[in-house]
């Protein structure tokens, strides 16, 4: 109930009724009264800015409805490229250039026209008042996609329209980053203002560039991406290449053992993926050995399962070293307590004995913990 309306809905009215229940929970439970008058005055402030009274499918004041079949329509007319239906579907009611497709991430046809590179249709939606800044469900941009699949005539119209070249997405992405490995794109950002942050740098193996942005910005080495990646997890999880990179970001005070939204640490990242150097060099500058992620798995727990040897091996030295016990850290697992792994190729999923629960495992690593959702992630991208 939380998602409707659909259709044409933003994300602005699916807080207002968000908010709303959570207020209505509140007052039930009969405590956080301070928190409860906050909520009543953020609630009144917004409903006078953004109106929470219009019609279903109608985001926009605009005072009507919009059917399904009008809906179903113009999505189709997009999707075809057929410029002159969808024109004059939108005579009829120009409410429908903000109409999202019925999929699962509930996609504007703004996007798909952006991924057909269609001149035409994306000025067409735009001049019928379509948001150049919508994004998908999952918190995709338009102009990121522009960025990174249409061309940079798409993205002029865009960003004329209002969209903004330095703004992240709810992932922490900047549509620049989408530019990278198409140097005219590239270069037409820049030439419009966009900006490079450390990550972009990093990535394009720029540490001289990487090095100036956190001179001139230190905060930039605590970034956070996604389901809480730090560059420093991102760094572990690309591997052995990035020892440099790994480096640069620990001497301007990155956490070498900060945790992602599932506890993961940067160590649990580079022993999932098998990245043996980037072990032994977190290892040697302190990262920690015995932090448990979501699942109750220690960096040694994920080697072992994912049959990474020489990467258990490490971890095996150092915990001798440090007095620490070597007991197999798989067979601790808090996610279904005395099941074992069994032993996999590299690229095998994880699982266990009688519990197939251990392939979500491997699955949520493996996307960097959107597993549970079947949005893409922007590092993955």
């Amino acid at each position: 109930q939380y998602e409707e309306p659909k259709g044409t809905s933003t994300n602005r009215q699916r807080l207002l009724v968000r908010m709303d229940a959570f207020q209505k929970v509140a007052l039930r439970a009969g405590h956080l009264s301070t928190l409860q008058r906050t909520l009543e005055q953020l609630l009144e402030e917004l409903r006078n800015r953004w109106r929470d009274d219009t019609p279903l499918y109608d985001a926009f004041a605009v005072p009507q409805e919009l059917s399904e079949n009008d809906l179903c329509s113009i999505v189709a007319a997009v999707r075809d490229g057929q410029a002159d239906r969808v024109a004059e579907l939108l005579r009829k009611n120009a409410a429908l250039a903000h109409a999202k497709d019925a999929d699962a991430d509930q996609t504007p046809i703004l996007y798909l026209a952006v991924d057909r590179q269609d001149e035409e249709l994306v000025r067409l939606l735009l001049e019928n008042g379509a948001d150049p800044r919508v994004t998908t469900r999952s918190g995709w941009t338009v102009l990121a996609r522009a960025c990174s699949h249409s061309t940079p005539a798409v993205v002029d119209l865009l960003l004329k329209a209002g969209a903004d070249v330095n703004e992240r997405d709810v992932w922490g992405t900047l549509p620049l980053y989408g530019a990278i490995g198409n140097q005219k794109m590239m270069i037409h950002l820049l030439n419009h203002g966009a900006t490079a942050d450390v990550k972009m740098a990093i990535d394009m193996d720029r540490l001289d560039i990487a090095g100036q942005i956190l001179k001139e910005d230190p905060s930039q080495a605590h970034l956070r991406f996604g389901t809480g990646l730090t560059l420093l997890h991102d760094s572990a999880r690309v591997g052995d290449t990035r020892l440099e990179a790994m480096e640069l970001l620990l001497r301007h005070e990155a956490d070498i053992n900060a945790i992602t939204n599932w506890d993961a640490t940067p160590l649990h990242l580079a022993a999932f993926h098998g990245n043996a150097m980037a072990i032994s060099f977190l290892l040697k500058r302190g990262a920690e050995l015995d932090v448990k992620d979501g699942y109750g798995l220690t960096p040694l727990g994920l080697a072992e399962a994912k049959g990474h040897g020489e990467c258990a091996e490490l971890f095996r030295r150092r915990m001798s070293q440090t007095g620490q016990t070597t007991e197999s850290a798989a067979a601790s697992c808090t996610v279904d307590t005395g099941t074992g792994f069994e032993k996999l190729p590299d690229d095998g999923p994880v699982t266990s004995v009688g519990d197939k629960r251990f392939s979500a495992i491997d699955a949520y690593y493996s996307s960097v913990g959107r597993s549970d959702h079947k949005d893409p992630h922007p590092m993955n991208e």
